[in-house]
């Protein structure tokens, strides 16, 4: 939604009761307007708006397999040039925002894999829709700009790319498809992007893959894909697919940690000394901030987790 500027008055008047309710009663009414100008599209398998579900079916070294379902989308109407253009957005994901492009939206997720590989991306369609005349809002551009009151915001300008809304084809063009990697820790990834819709800018079809089941064939040479990552475990569970989740990496020795939570101290002499720590977290300070007589017993409260305390 476009950025309004606006100002605000502080005000040391006080209100009435009934004042207060006149007040709260328009704002519901200002509220309820970009609510309802949001038209939900149901595909039917759903009776409330729901944002898409990622299904994991099978995870190995070589393959992952999982499904991809939505729902539907919201759909409102925004006039440019004497174009009525439909802006798309499903809940909880976010959207292509390459400016000048069909803003749709995209389901991301992420695939831990470790070693040297050579994927690959296969879709099986379970189920399809159609719609028509549909005129997909491009992704705006974001550009800096100021309000009266000399306040700075990215104010969403017009852009469309004519190239690409020349096309007689489906874009995106693939239903997913590998887009980047990138490695947290020592634990390396890929971004399997999902396309739930499609659009053809010359026919102005909207094709909705409501169900679909995504392969992502690793080619791995039987290297284990999970790396253990130590006390940020929790955060790879969210963010990888296939890493095993909470109650199955406790009892996984190729994923929990071998070593308990503590802290262990060192005192050094010049930095090269700490080339061969090895921890999770290093924090170097100097030993004027830090009473090495008292760190035994303080250590438990201070961290609560393997890392490593450096007095210079």
């Amino acid at each position: 939604m476009k950025p309004i500027p606006c100002e605000i008055y502080i005000s040391k008047r006080k209100f009435s009761i009934k004042q207060k309710l006149t007040y709260l009663t328009l704002l519901l009414v200002f509220c309820s307007f970009f609510v309802e100008a949001q038209q939900w599209v149901s595909f039917g398998n759903s009776s409330t708006p729901k944002a898409p579900a990622i299904t994991l079916i099978t995870a190995t070294n070589q393959q992952v397999v999982f499904t991809c379902e939505v729902f539907g989308f919201y759909q409102s109407d925004i006039v440019k040039g004497g174009i009525t253009y439909q802006n798309i957005n499903m809940p909880e994901v976010s959207n292509f925002d390459r400016p000048g492009y069909p803003n749709l939206p995209i389901v991301n997720r992420a695939i831990a894999y470790s070693g040297k590989i050579n994927p690959s991306v296969t879709v099986n369609v379970l189920q399809q829709l159609t719609y028509k005349d549909y005129t997909v809002y491009p992704a705006p551009e974001l550009k800096d700009s100021i309000t009266s009151n000399n306040f700075p915001y990215l104010a969403e300008v017009f852009s469309i790319n004519n190239h690409i809304y020349g096309q007689d084809n489906q874009v995106p063009v693939d239903i997913s498809s590998i887009v980047s990697s990138g490695q947290f820790r020592d634990q390396k990834f890929i971004s399997v992007v999902t396309n739930p819709l499609q659009w053809n800018p010359t026919t102005k079809k909207l094709t909705a893959n409501v169900k679909c089941t995504v392969t992502v064939n690793l080619n791995n040479s039987n290297k284990e894909a999970i790396v253990n990552t130590g006390i940020f475990e929790t955060i790879a569970n969210e963010m990888f697919l296939n890493y095993p989740k909470n109650n199955e990496s406790k009892n996984n020795p190729k994923t929990k940690s071998t070593s308990s939570s503590y802290v262990q101290y060192y005192t050094l002499t010049q930095a090269s000394d700490a080339d061969n720590i090895v921890a999770d977290i290093l924090l170097l300070l100097i030993s004027s901030f830090l009473n090495l007589t008292t760190q035994t017993a303080n250590s438990e409260e201070l961290l609560h987790i393997g890392q490593t305390i450096t007095a210079m």
